[in-house]
């Protein structure tokens, strides 16, 4: 059976702040999906049918498939330009990260932190393999990276932007590179994980990379974690039309809706427009009616915001209708 490698601790998805490298402050640690006040985790993988001394190599890589490198950089304990390395092996084959930083950058820094990837050789899904001898001591500090002839370092998707948005390259190649810059996400992150091992001849092979869950920057209203902090009321009449007062946590007032549903599957939306979102933090709306108008006594429903572009939703609380 081949060696294999296995995130067995996902990152927590929200909660994370990405920091600028000006905040002078620690990027703080990214914490496991299952980590706790009393029993913290952390994002850890494990490389399965194989048991001597390997590396783990850390990048941060976009939302989209196939995922490209990403301009934030990960910072702290075994981090460089960017990227964390960690060895392991032989007595466990498990590495656990537990000082990791987000460190983002601004739109205009993108291009600085692309061509930082492109010297440093980290783009894994480009085809990547490592075709060096081992060293007997170990793994050498920085693993010299090469490529599979059929892919060669020109087609990188890092590469491809460097190359158009010089003066070597076409208007339309530095459009389409621009085009590719702007639409990149930079609120959202995932993590990937390479691993590098000796086969049965001592050299130095990758395992293919996997890629964590999505990582959001709590900041961004975009990605941000919903919640309802107050309503005016949670009680109407079943005809609908009473108006509601409801203060949140940031929403971005073009994306985000009050959704009403019970458990028989009826859902409807609060009535509001983009004007009725107050400083991002307070929303107006009036009530939808109720599926039965004939109820002949109160009835509990859920009433919840959600976001319609990623179906975000927050913790959903009663409302009740009354005949």
């Amino acid at each position: 059976t081949e060696p294999q490698l296995q995130i067995v601790q996902q990152p927590r998805q929200r909660g994370m702040r990405f920091r600028y490298e000006c905040e002078g402050r620690s990027a703080g640690s990214i914490p496991g999906e299952h980590s706790t006040d009393s029993n913290r985790t952390f994002p850890a993988v494990q490389i399965l049918n194989y048991k001597n001394r390997a590396k783990i190599r850390v990048s941060l890589v976009t939302k989209s498939d196939p995922p490209k490198p990403h301009p934030h950089s990960l910072v702290g304990r075994d981090c460089r330009d960017g990227i964390c390395e960690m060895d392991i092996g032989p007595d466990s084959m498990i590495a656990s990260f537990s000082n990791l930083g987000i460190q983002c950058v601004r739109r205009r820094e993108i291009m600085d932190a692309l061509q930082l990837r492109l010297k440093k050789k980290v783009d894994p899904f480009n085809g990547t393999s490592l075709s060096v001898r081992a060293e007997p001591h170990g793994f050498s500090s920085s693993i010299a990276l090469t490529r599979h002839p059929f892919v060669g370092t020109h087609h990188s998707h890092i590469c491809k932007i460097v190359h158009a948005l010089t003066l070597r390259s076409s208007p339309h190649a530095v459009g389409n590179a621009a085009l590719d810059i702007e639409d990149m996400d930079l609120n959202v992150v995932r993590l990937c994980f390479e691993a590098f091992v000796y086969d049965s001849a001592q050299n130095v092979v990758a395992l293919p990379p996997v890629v964590s869950h999505e990582i959001r920057d709590r900041r961004a209203t975009s990605t941000s974690e919903l919640k309802i902090c107050r309503v005016s009321q949670n009680v109407g009449s079943v005809r609908g039309g009473d108006e509601i007062f409801l203060l949140c946590d940031k929403v971005q007032r073009e994306d985000i809706e009050v959704r009403f549903f019970d458990d028989s599957g009826w859902e409807a939306r609060g009535l509001f427009s983009q004007t009725d979102v107050h400083r991002q933090v307070a929303i107006v709306f009036t009530t939808p009616p109720y599926r039965d108008q004939a109820v002949t006594r109160e009835v509990t429903v859920r009433m919840q915001l959600r976001r319609p572009t990623d179906n975000e939703v927050s913790d959903s609380m009663e409302f009740r209708y009354l005949p």
